[in-house]
């Protein structure tokens, strides 16, 4: 089993971790450079104020003109990512990057340690979020499965690989089209066909297909490890 740890605010949580006291209450955003600046993400106070990502920065200063800026840090992200891959290592021996934002770790070995998936993932998520960074998490029984649901925000994990069962029972499980699409990931040998005879109709909007893209060439990544690790 599979849990995808994605960090949606990670280009902020880098900066807001040193935040004290009141810096929590000024409007903050990370910029993404460039000759036309954007907003990559804003904190509460600032989206409050009606900031939005995306937007232009002249935009977000003609709102709060004393909104505090900081231009996008991908080294910094990095450093991040690794060092919560590093914390996962406490709680599973298998985990790996999936750049920018995302690590994907194999739970399923380690459960029993610690009472269970559900203790398992609740502390693992505890231990990040004290370290000042927020997280969505996925589960099923591949990465590829487990970034789509965490992309998508969808809480209803994918329990096993049998997407016939995933879709025979729609009032059982999530409604969520992303849900579906996890359910045929987790079962590579099941058919498109078979899920559109159930009447699941998977569906991937641009945004689902790039999270399936990034969830492939994770897997090939933990492979390529796992056979380093072997040899």
């Amino acid at each position: 089993m599979w849990s995808a740890l994605l960090f949606p605010s990670l280009a902020l949580d880098v900066f807001a971790r040193a935040f004290t006291g009141d810096d929590h209450g000024r409007p903050f955003v990370v910029t993404s450079g460039g000759h036309y600046p954007r907003v990559v993400v804003a904190n509460a106070a600032a989206r409050g104020a009606g900031i939005e990502r995306d937007q232009l920065i002249s935009a977000a200063l003609a709102l709060v003109p004393d909104v505090v800026m900081r231009e996008r840090d991908p080294r910094a992200e990095s450093e991040a990512l690794s060092e919560i891959a590093t914390l996962a290592l406490v709680y599973t021996s298998n985990v790996c990057l999936a750049p920018p934002w995302s690590i994907v770790a194999e739970v399923g070995a380690s459960q029993l340690l610690f009472g269970g998936l559900r203790n398992l993932l609740s502390r693992l998520a505890a231990d990040i979020q004290a370290r000042g960074y927020m997280l969505s998490l996925g589960l099923a029984p591949t990465p590829e499965a487990a970034l789509l649901l965490a992309r998508a925000g969808e809480a209803t994990p994918v329990l096993h690989r049998d997407v016939h069962r995933s879709c025979a029972r729609p009032a059982a499980r999530s409604t969520h089209p992303v849900y579906t699409a996890a359910a045929f990931l987790a079962s590579p040998r099941a058919s498109h066909a078979s899920c559109r005879q159930r009447g699941a109709g998977l569906r991937f909007a641009s945004a689902d297909q790039r999270a399936r893209d990034l969830a492939h060439r994770t897997r090939a990544r933990c492979d390529a490890a796992r056979a380093r690790a072997q040899t």
